[in-house]
């Protein structure tokens, strides 16, 4: 059961696979502003052998606004007839979004659709910025169907949506071009005005069978001055037999003639197509040296014919290159156009010395040297012709002269150039040098390069002298102006005579904006071991297209005078008031533009040291040095000066070091060297404390025990054991007389013992004085 249902469903669905024997091409999406019209072209192709009737119908989406033109929207299609229709959607009530328009096709007197596509659509809302300049539109019957000899019309319109004056243009591209007329092909468009162009296309008699593509294309300039370019393509499908004609035997290269001689060429002429004539032939350019024959041709069905190309090259002719077309047309079809050429040679009894190029600076007047020699055996005079391009002024001198056998001649070519009419690039002089007999054309090529002057380039730079200093990187500017009417791209700055290493330019390139001018900074990093000096530099702008410029200016290199910069931090002191030692950190930075060797502490009157005992500093460079000065003593003086000093006497500003505190403005804060002092202090006060605390406990057990006698007897009368390296033994002080403990005096002493031992080497000491006492009753 399960299986007859699945069936049921697939033959129900076998009609909405696909169409048979009909071709559907279409515009599957589209996007567009809130309020305009989507058009969807949709082309019907019969690729059968019968006659058939195709239909189209959909659902438009709530919103939606769709037209299926021509209306009704069907047709009969013979065998390869072809039928377009234009599904035209119209947003004005459409919510921004997407949105698939379905569309059904059916075949015959079916009512189920054979085919079902979807098309999308994009409404995007509009916005102040979003509104087209312009809009325009193409009519829905202009794709179309005819046969040749008809005419075909339809409309374009076009609305300016600003506030000023715009213009527009239309013309036709494609195979009928030539046979399309527009009611105008020039349009004035009023602020807010749409105005409607007629078009209309005649299909040439003869043309044959096929589908041939077309574009309108609209150009239109607003208040803006900047031009849009809307393009419509345009599908003409033109009922008739086929015409193919195939050309064999073309010429590869041009044909070779003599000078005053002719000669001839053999086309063939072969028909695969169902058209036989009569065609007309004709030659297109130099008509007056190259003939066609016959000039009317009829060719049967998968036949051929010959066609034969004259060329007659007259003594007047001048020895080069001519290029003509060979055109062939049936009724007002045209069938070919072929380009080809042919050259006028002769055996030449002089030639022309000349390079294979030329540079040409613009705006300066300069000369094309050229050699003539005259190499055959009679003498000759000589004239020269130019025909300059646009914007140059060419002058050959002389412009004739007479050589005789084996003679030569110098003639300059003088090119007058202007920075407004020349334009930059490669170009090219062509020259006529004729004598009595014959003429030999010539071409110069050239190349128009910016003379890079001030005034002669639409590039203009600000000239300023420039400075740096050895080792210290320092920043600058130049200005660039664009002085023409377009935008100058890529425009990229340079410096000439100089290392490249020493600047670097940024941004750089830029685009300058027409009559704009722009900044590019410059950072100059000179190397320390740089030589100082007046360089003499070239700075160069030059943008794509060749327009440049170049000023000369001064690049001078000196080198900053030595100096150092000093500071302070992390100060230790340590020792009595009389005889101080100062342990502080001290920074030196070398500000000046040269290198500084064996910079060390500058001090006088007083002992110092420092760890490393000197540094050398690169400018720019910073280095850190531990100084540690003794036997200060601050109830003198409050303050010492400190400094240090290089081997060429540059002195550093001077520190004025308290011989007191411990706090020293430069180090920005307490140094974490007196925190440690001062924790050390406090803990050996602690464990001095304890010790003797712990002493009296003792000795006061002791005498309470009465045991003093036993206990003396007892103890060995050689002298104690020494106490092992590294353990401290406190001094046999009795313990109500134990000397207070400076500061200063714990501070030097050596880390305390641990715990355990300490209490050993207490009772040792307590043992000892009972002993002594002893002795000294009895």
């Amino acid at each position: 059961m399960k299986k007859a249902s699945i069936f049921a469903l697939l033959l129900l669905a076998l009609p909405l696979c696909a169409c048979d024997f009909l071709d559907v091409s279409l515009l599957d999406s589209a996007e567009v502003t809130q309020g305009a019209v989507a058009v969807y072209p949709i082309t019907l192709t019969n690729t059968g052998l019968n006659d058939m009737l195709a239909k189209l119908s959909g659902d438009c989406p709530a919103g939606l606004v769709c037209t299926l033109q021509p209306s009704p929207a069907w047709a009969t299609l013979y065998p390869t007839q072809s039928k377009t229709f234009t599904l035209l959607v119209d947003t004005a009530g459409a919510t921004p979004g997407n949105y698939a328009v379905p569309i059904d096709i059916t075949m015959g007197a079916s009512t189920l659709a054979c085919d079902h596509r979807e098309m999308q659509l994009a409404v995007k809302p509009v916005t102040e910025s979003e509104v087209p300049p312009f809009n325009v539109s193409i009519s829905s019957n202009a794709n179309v169907t005819g046969l040749p000899g008809q005419e075909v019309e339809f409309s374009v319109t076009i609305s300016n949506n600003r506030d000023g004056v715009a213009y527009a243009s239309l013309e036709l591209v494609g195979p009928f071009s030539e046979t399309t007329r527009f009611a105008a092909s020039t349009i004035t468009l009023q602020p807010k005005q749409t105005k409607e162009v007629r078009v209309t296309l005649l299909i040439p008699p003869g043309t044959p069978g096929s589908v041939y593509q077309n574009a309108v294309l609209v150009k239109a300039l607003g208040p803006e001055c900047c031009e849009k370019q809307y393009e419509f393509p345009l599908q003409v499908c033109v009922f008739g037999p086929p015409l193919q004609l195939v050309l064999q035997n073309e010429p590869i290269y041009c044909i070779p003639v003599q000078h005053g001689n002719s000669t001839t060429w053999e086309l063939m002429v072969r028909n695969d197509g169902d058209i036989e004539g009569p065609f007309n032939i004709e030659v297109d350019g130099h008509s007056d040296m190259v003939s066609v024959s016959p000039t009317l041709l009829e060719v049967a069905k998968g036949d051929r014919q010959p066609v034969t190309l004259t060329i007659n090259a007259p003594t007047t002719a001048i020895l080069d290159t001519y290029y003509y077309s060979l055109k062939v047309k049936y009724l007002d079809w045209t069938v070919f156009l072929k380009p080809y050429c042919f050259e006028v040679q002769a055996k030449v009894d002089f030639e022309v010395e000349k390079d294979n190029s030329y540079t040409v600076a613009r705006c300066v007047m300069q000369s094309i040297p050229l050699k003539v020699r005259n190499t055959g055996s009679i003498a000759e005079g000589y004239e020269i012709e130019v025909s300059p391009p646009y914007g140059m002024l060419v002058v050959p001198t002389p412009r004739s002269f007479s050589l005789g056998p084996g003679e030569s001649k110098d003639v300059a070519l003088v090119i007058t150039t202007s920075l407004y009419k020349t334009p930059l690039g490669p170009n090219h002089i062509p020259i006529v040098i004729r004598t009595s007999r014959i003429a030999k054309a010539f071409d110069i090529p050239i190349t128009l390069v910016s003379s890079n002057r001030t005034g002669e380039s639409y590039l203009s730079i600000i000239p300023k002298p420039l400075s740096a200093a050895p080792g210290v990187q320092s920043s600058d500017t130049i200005s660039v102006a664009n002085t023409k009417n377009m935008t100058l791209f890529e425009t990229a700055l340079t410096i000439e005579g100089i290392p490249s290493a020493w600047y670097s330019v940024s941004p750089n390139p830029q685009n300058i904006d027409p009559k704009k001018t722009v900044s590019y900074g410059i950072v100059f990093a000179p190397p320390a071991e740089a030589k100082p000096g007046k360089y003499a530099v070239n700075i160069t702008a030059a943008a794509l297209g060749g327009e440049s410029v170049k000023v000369a200016t001064l690049f001078s290199l000196e080198a900053q005078p030595p100096s150092m910069a000093m500071a302070v931090s992390d100060a230790g002191y340590y020792g009595s008031d009389e005889a101080k030692q100062i342990v502080v950190s001290v920074t030196v930075r070398n500000t000046g533009g040269t290198a500084l060797s064996s910079v060390r502490p500058a001090l006088s009157g007083l002992q110092f040291a420092s760890n490393p005992q000197a540094v050398d500093l690169k400018p720019g460079e910073s280095k850190t040095m531990i100084v540690t000065v003794s036997g200060v003593d601050s109830t003198r003086a409050p303050y010492i000066p400190l400094a240090v000093q290089s081997a060429d006497g540059t002195q550093s500003n001077a520190v004025n070091l308290p011989t007191k505190k411990t706090v020293i403005a430069q180090a920005g804060g307490v140094p974490w060297l007196v925190y440690a002092v001062v924790a050390l202090v406090i803990l050996l006060f602690g464990l001095a404390f304890y010790a003797r605390k712990e002493q009296k406990e003792e000795l006061a057990r002791a005498e309470a025990a009465g045991g003093e006698a036993k206990f003396a007897e007892e103890q060995p009368s050689q002298p104690f054991e020494e106490e092992p390296k590294g353990q401290h033994v406190l001094p046999e002080y009795e313990a109500e007389e134990a000397p207070e403990f400076e500061a200063d005096e714990l501070a030097i002493r050596e880390p305390p013992l641990p715990r355990g031992k300490k209490k050993r080497v207490v009772k040792k000491i307590t043992k000892k004085r009972v002993v002594a006492k002893k002795k000294k009753k009895r």
